[in-house]
């Protein structure tokens, strides 16, 4: 569905009208600022040092876009338009207020490094550039204040007010770790700055001259700009009746209300198709963040739509094991939707990743948040194969274990047939073997913290060991590489495996040597049986059957062990 180009068939006209003619304005709007000397990036020029020169070319951008804005009326759409088209302006003033900023905070602090002469660390040229700026600025600001006294339309984003900002810096020189001598010289200069005075000629040097030739670029921009707003208007009128046609949202909506899974994610991934679609064809023209913005408002709904829709699948994968061994079909047949629909949106995720197109709440990552209930739901299942204690049962350990294997050689066998309909480069059914073996591993680390006995113990180590065999996820059915499994991912760790061990063999220790302790004195209790049995032995040494008894034991649990 995602490759079918058709479906925005309609859409392309007034698309490419669109497209075409913001090119024309783009092209219309660069001859304009190149006429009048303007450029739209300053940063070489305050590397370079030359701030006032900078400043310059922002009060002609500034005054180019506030001239363009005399020109239309307050109330229309077009002035929000022509603003978005000069975001540089903004970001030039903010730029050049920083660097003066920085520069008097910069320059102080070469201050403190115990130079006697201030003329030696300031660099003169730079300051004079940034009083001259202050007061230049401070005149365009009271201008400003004129014309609204006045009636008439002011500057944009007037006043700035940055001869205040850094009067109030100056201020307090401590703290921007300023020699108050300095500040002081500084603040005075600033002060004597008359705002409504009279800048003199290099005022003029700021200004673009109301000529025949610049006035009519003026206008020339302002159709431009009003037929491309015109442009835009007529594509989202088309695309909103594109959209809203089918009513595929609320189709959508309908269907995950009415359970119908497959129906819900069949609408939701053709408008997600119209979405790509767009935003492809607008990449080719280099318009993508302004089709994406423009969609940004009509797609806004789909996003509440998703989230319903994973709720239900939440509430699915939460069910998800019993649902499998169940055997009412249709839960499982909205468990393989969801499957398929969280296969389907990780591709959608990969395929505007490829292309580097940044769409909002986009990546949904489903599958990590549906894997992770999924394993919490496995690990809350091995915790309920627990159904007897020590107190209950003294083999507690056996019984609890092997109802354990039950439920997860039956639970891995029926998960195997019913996710066998994936394909195996999604991993669904290694996942869900993960997912088992990491519960299983869990409850196993559980039980070897615990203060167990050596009966436990032993049936404990015993179910350790037969894990992998074929009376586990060794069985031939399960198409399990048991082996590697416990390998890569030990069911518990070495070194808890070697206290386990540890523990058995030092209670074998301790019951033996009591034993053999107990047997010992039992022989030596019989004083007259004891002096005949030396008396009979050529060598006169005392004779025990206890070695050949604790051989017995040892040979017999050797060739056990061997024969399992």
């Amino acid at each position: 569905m995602m490759n079918d180009k058709e479906m925005i068939a309609e859409l392309l006209p007034s698309l490419n009208e669109f497209i075409r003619m913001k090119s024309k304005l783009g092209l219309c709007l660069h001859l304009l600022l190149d006429s009048a000397n303007i450029i739209t990036d300053v940063k070489s020029c305050i590397c370079d040092g030359k701030l006032f020169k900078a400043y310059k070319n922002f009060i002609k951008y500034e005054k180019c876009r506030n001239d363009l804005l005399e020109l239309t009326d307050i109330e229309s759409n077009e002035q929000e338009f022509i603003i978005g088209h000069f975001n540089d302006v903004e970001l030039m003033a903010i730029q050049i207020r920083d660097v003066i900023r920085l520069t008097l905070t910069g320059t102080i602090s070469n201050s403190t490094s115990g130079n006697d002469n201030d003329v030696d660390y300031i660099n003169d040229d730079m300051i004079q550039q940034i009083l001259k700026i202050i007061k230049y600025d401070a005149k365009l600001d009271a201008d400003n204040e004129i014309c609204k006294n006045n009636g008439l339309i002011g500057f944009l984003n007037r006043p700035r007010n940055w001869k205040n900002l850094f009067m109030s810096m100056l201020a307090d020189p401590a703290q921007i770790s300023m020699q108050e001598p300095f500040a002081k010289q500084l603040l005075e200069t600033l002060m004597d700055i008359d705002d409504a005075g009279d800048s003199g000629d290099e005022m003029k040097d700021l200004r673009i001259e109301h000529d025949t030739a610049y006035y009519d670029e003026l206008l020339a921009m302002k159709k431009y700009f009003q037929e491309t707003l015109l442009r835009e208007a007529e594509f989202c009128k088309i695309l909103k009746k594109f959209l809203e046609a089918e009513d595929i949202f609320e189709q959508a909506n309908d269907h995950i209300i009415n359970s119908n899974l497959r129906a819900a994610i069949e609408k939701l991934l053709e408008v997600e198709s119209k979405r790509y679609h767009l935003l492809t064809f607008a990449k080719s023209y280099n318009e993508f963040d302004t089709i994406n913005k423009l969609l940004i408002p009509y797609y806004e709904r789909i996003e509440h739509i998703y989230a319903k829709f994973i709720n239900e699948a939440k509430y699915y994968c939460i069910r998800g094991i019993d649902i499998i061994r169940g055997k009412n079909s249709e839960p499982k047949k909205q468990l393989e939707v969801i499957l398929r629909a969280v296969e389907i949106d990780e591709k959608i995720d990969e395929l505007y990743e490829n292309n580097q197109f940044k769409i909002a709440n986009r990546p949904h990552c489903w599958r990590e948040m549906l894997f992770k209930i999924i394993e919490e739901r496995v690990q809350q299942r091995v915790e309920s194969f627990q159904i007897e204690d020590r107190k209950l049962n003294q083999n507690w350990v056996t019984r609890n274990l092997e109802i354990c294997r039950l439920y997860i050689v039956e639970d891995l066998y029926t998960a195997k047939h019913f996710l066998r309909i994936f394909s195996k480069e999604h991993q669904l059914y290694n996942n869900f073997i993960i997912f088992y073996h990491n519960g299983i591993a869990n409850k196993i680390s559980e039980l070897a913290k615990g203060e167990l006995n050596k009966r436990e113990l032993i049936q404990l180590l015993s179910w350790i060991r037969q894990y992998p065999g074929e009376h586990m996820l060794g069985m031939a059915f399960l198409e399990i590489d048991a082996i590697s499994l416990v390998q890569d991912r030990p069911l518990i760790e070495r070194n808890e495996l070697m206290r386990l061990f540890d523990m058995y063999v030092e209670i074998i220790k301790s019951e033996t040597a009591k034993w053999a302790l107990k047997t010992v004195k039992q022989e030596f209790a019989n004083i007259e049986e004891l002096q005949s049995n030396i008396l009979e032995d050529e060598f006169e040494y005392y004779y025990t059957h206890l070695p050949h008894i604790l051989y017995s034991i040892v040979n017999d649990q050797v060739v056990k062990i061997f024969d399992d």
